[in-house]
């Protein structure tokens, strides 16, 4: 991924064109910049791509990299192909002066009504601040009184607000047709937070019987101080190892002395995993799970590797592992591990570790079985990096000895926090056998589990059965329906 960060900068609304796709790779393009727009857009920017052979068909897209005349954008849905063309649509700047957002600034800590483009209606809620740190994606902070979570509303959507029957910000003239898409999207996101709040409400009861302490919400200020947190050990890391470089994407620090033309894939895969556990657990899309941003040092020796854990970790290298995930008490995960020569399996790697740092920052801190942390964590690896090949020959070794043994060998009752090497290929097996039966409910089981719940009570409530008889189903499933514990 290139690595350059910034927003379109034009202010009128008008459709220019941004370049041409030359090369596609699932919902990723790269576009050749036109002489005219290599200047003007940035990281972060929204165009469209104008199907070559029907341009009335527009498809939306969001630039994800600038750098040396071409961009890299993703589509919010579909695929393109090469010669279409793609255009921004610039909307109005929202300056940092205008009347309108002093006015809101003004209104700090009032009740106001909140009226979005695409239709839906805030009556009476709290406007807590106002975020115009981005001229151009001013936002508010909002706050229901029946809702344990602040709402972040960018202004983009809003068709107006009212305080005390006052109107203190309408819409530009002309900007909602522009900004329809916008205003869809932001009620979709506020749907899906009408939805996670509802469901943690009821999830946060269990915590005063447990006594299981949930993560503490971060503001914006600490996330970012967790982040120069990072940025000063990357200092003292590019110190001892001078050819690191680092790349930044939304959720990671990948610091790394791999070839910049080689790690595309990773950090695509990276933020792929991402976005699949947010989708798993119903996190909406603006919630920051990580503190700050997740810290990945990837190294292309092993050596490398060895020393940064022996001299910045204080402990030796895993034996035998490509990298570990070092996930602190104080909510900061840093992934350490190197390439080797087989990149699917790192890449694979590299998805199984930084997983384990997300379920260790998810809602507690709380540990979930190990066969689970690992399951899932190699059941993602190779969803994600399908083309390795490390997680399939595990559960066809796995398989192999369950039909010599007709046992799990103890593994679901186990309490040990680390299961063995030759458990992983099992554990991925009961894993995708449980997500196989319902998404919501194997979210359901981790968020139990997560409460501080035993694995029976957990199932019980997430699946309507017990551990007896999960092993029964999963028996059943794989052709041996007296498969034993």
């Amino acid at each position: 991924m290139f690595g350059l960060i910034a927003t379109f900068a034009d202010h009128g609304i008008a459709e220019d064109t941004l370049g041409t796709v030359v090369e596609v790779k699932r919902n990723y393009c790269k576009v050749r910049l036109s002489m005219n727009s290599a200047d003007g857009i940035q990281k972060g920017g929204v165009c469209q791509v104008v199907t070559a052979d029907t341009p009335s068909e527009t498809k939306s897209a969001t630039v994800t990299a600038v750098r040396d005349g071409f961009a890299v954008v993703r589509l919010d849905d579909g695929t393109a192909s090469v010669g279409d063309r793609v255009v921004v649509v610039s909307e109005p700047g929202l300056e940092r002066d205008n009347p309108q957002v002093a006015s809101l600034v003004s209104a700090a800590g009032k009740k106001v009504d909140v009226k979005l483009i695409a239709g839906r209606m805030f009556e009476n809620i709290e406007l807590l601040r106002v975020d115009d740190s981005d001229d151009q994606n001013i936002k508010i902070r909002v706050r229901d009184a029946s809702a344990r979570r602040p709402l972040t509303i960018s202004l983009t959507a809003v068709d107006y607000i009212k305080c005390e029957a006052k109107l203190i910000f309408e819409c530009a003239p002309g900007a909602k047709t522009a900004n329809s898409r916008f205003s869809r999207k932001q009620a979709l996101l506020a749907k899906q937070h009408a939805e996670y709040e509802a469901k943690l409400r009821q999830w946060e009861l269990l915590l005063d019987k447990t006594g299981a302490k949930k993560w503490p919400d971060l503001t914006t200020t600490e996330h970012e101080a967790a982040i120069t947190e990072h940025r000063d050990f990357i200092k003292v890391l590019k110190n001892d190892y001078s050819d690191l470089e680092l790349y930044e994407t939304d959720h990671f620090l990948f610091l790394s002395n791999i070839e910049r033309r080689h790690l595309n894939p990773y950090l695509m895969q990276l933020d792929a995993m991402h976005k699949l556990m947010m989708h798993m657990y119903g996190i909406p899309e603006d919630i920051r799970v990580w503190k700050g941003k997740a810290l990945i040092v990837a190294f292309v020796e092993r050596q490398q590797f060895v020393d940064f854990e022996r001299r910045h970790i204080k402990q030796p290298a895993p034996a035998g592992a490509y990298g570990v995930c070092h996930a602190g008490t104080d909510g900061q995960v840093i992934v350490a591990c190197f390439r080797g020569d087989r990149p699917a399996e790192f890449g694979q790697m590299l998805v199984h570790e930084t997983s384990h740092g997300f379920m260790h920052r998810y809602k507690t801190a709380k540990d979930v079985p190990s066969w689970i942390n690992e399951g899932l964590a190699d059941h993602l690896g190779l969803t994600i990096v399908p083309a390795s090949q490390s997680v399939p020959k595990r559960q066809q070794a796995a398989l192999e000895r369950i039909r010599r043994t007709n046992s799990l060998g103890g593994i679901v009752g186990s309490e040990l926090r680390n299961i063995r090497a030759d458990q992983y290929g099992l554990s991925s097996l009961l894993v995708r056998f449980l997500i196989q039966n319902g998404d919501e409910r194997f979210a359901s089981l981790i968020d139990h589990l997560k409460a501080g719940l035993n694995l029976n009570e957990s199932l019980q409530i997430a699946y309507n059965t017990s551990q007896e008889q999960m092993i029964r189903a999963f028996g059943v499933s794989i052709g041996m329906p007296n498969l034993q514990p």
